[in-house]
């Protein structure tokens, strides 16, 4: 929560308190993502921050871009991790399944990826892994976008103590653990700079090695490669995944005292349904 002075008066000073929160049970409207969309619509279409293949190869128009990836997302996505400032929609990020459907014309490629040597080659059959899509932000009232994203209460592991938080949805959706990709060298960077070991990026432990968008083929780790997918493990072994593993970046910022389970409705509300009784033994 921030407080703001605006100026004084006869009684003193003048206060406007902002409230940060962020929800996973809402999901946005369609005014909503467009709107978002429309904030960054450059970062889309011009420089292409969601997708390795660039967007005028696959849309007609920005608009166009916009209202066909709104349906896309909309129906894709387990949930939201929505951030706001009161009721004031700043950003969100999309967790969706490893694999969207299993009619892809070629889901077996998934079985090459790095994540493969750590969850094992049948990953992707289990159905327990979520995958971190198209995310988007803006410039809160009071924050600049960058300011407002290394701050606490849009972290993976932040506990609203309301039961919206990151732990609880990925337990509701039956995802064990979430990974992300990033591609273009300003994405990675950023989200591997010093600034982001905190706040959106909080534990998050980024592999070693990357994937040729191209070819499939694994690659080394390098922020400069235009051509280079980097994987990130959202949330560390806070969230899932192994607290150490051969395929681990060594410069990953990560804390390793475990962080307490949030608060869940479903389990910490008082008025969650009574355990049923264990059932007495027999002789």
């Amino acid at each position: 929560m921030l407080s703001l002075s605006l100026g004084n008066s006869n009684r003193g000073y003048i206060y406007i308190i902002m409230a940060y929160k962020q929800t996973n049970t809402l999901r946005p409207t369609e005014d909503q993502f467009k709107e978002l969309f429309d904030s960054q619509a450059n970062t889309f279409w011009k420089y292409n921050a969601h997708s390795a293949i660039p967007a005028n190869e696959t849309y007609e128009s920005v608009e166009d871009m916009r209202d066909k990836m709104c349906t896309m997302i909309l129906q894709e996505t387990r949930f939201f991790q929505m951030f706001w400032e009161d009721d004031y929609l700043i950003g969100f990020r999309q967790i969706s399944d490893a694999i969207i459907s299993k009619d892809m014309p070629n889901p077996a490629k998934y079985k090459s990826f790095p994540i493969s040597k750590i969850l094992g080659s049948d990953w992707t059959e289990k159905d327990k892994t979520g995958r971190m899509g198209f995310s988007v932000g803006r410039a809160s009232n009071s924050h600049a976008q960058r300011e407002w994203m290394t701050m606490d209460f849009c972290s993976p592991l932040h506990d609203n103590k309301d039961g919206e938080s990151f732990h609880e949805a990925m337990i509701n959706n039956n995802f064990e653990q979430i990974y992300g990709m990033i591609h273009g060298s300003v994405q990675k960077k950023l989200c591997f700079s010093d600034i982001f070991d905190k706040g959106l990026f909080e534990q998050d432990i980024y592999l070693s090695c990357s994937l040729n968008k191209t070819t499939g083929r694994e690659t080394g780790f390098d922020l400069n490669n235009e051509d280079s997918l980097m994987f990130r493990l959202i949330g560390g072994h806070h969230l899932g995944w192994p607290s150490f593993h051969a395929l681990y970046h060594n410069d990953n910022n990560v804390n390793m005292n475990k962080v307490p389970r949030p608060y869940m409705d479903t389990l910490d509300s008082p008025d969650k349904p009574p355990v049923a009784p264990i059932p007495p033994g027999t002789d």
